[in-house]
């Protein structure tokens, strides 16, 4: 794409505002993982960074779960401009339904 994808605009904020802003309003708490160095910091987030540079998304991911300091962790790409609090109903009520490590 030749740029920085969490920085177009949709409706007057960036993918990554309008991401981190959804997750807050579903999760409560918003980390950004935000690779090996910091960024974005100016929004006020918890940054978590990569321990292995180069790693992409599932380094962020690893970062993540490597700080987590509780049951369950919400993780989400910021370039999916559709998604919407509905879409992660199913999800939760899955999780509540049966005791698992993971719902996709």
């Amino acid at each position: 794409m030749g740029s920085d994808k969490s920085q177009l605009q949709v409706g007057g904020q960036t993918l990554l505002e309008r991401t981190a802003s959804l997750m807050e309003r579903v999760a409560g708490t918003v980390w950004l993982a935000c690779g090996s160095e910091e960024r974005h910091a100016d929004l006020g987030y918890r940054l978590v960074l990569d321990k292995r540079p180069g790693g992409g998304p599932l380094e962020g991911l690893r970062a993540g779960l490597e700080e987590l300091d509780r049951e369950w962790l919400l993780a989400v790409a910021c370039d999916m401009p559709a998604l919407e609090e509905g879409h992660f109903t199913p999800l939760f009520d899955a999780a509540h339904e049966a005791d698992v490590d993971l719902v996709h």
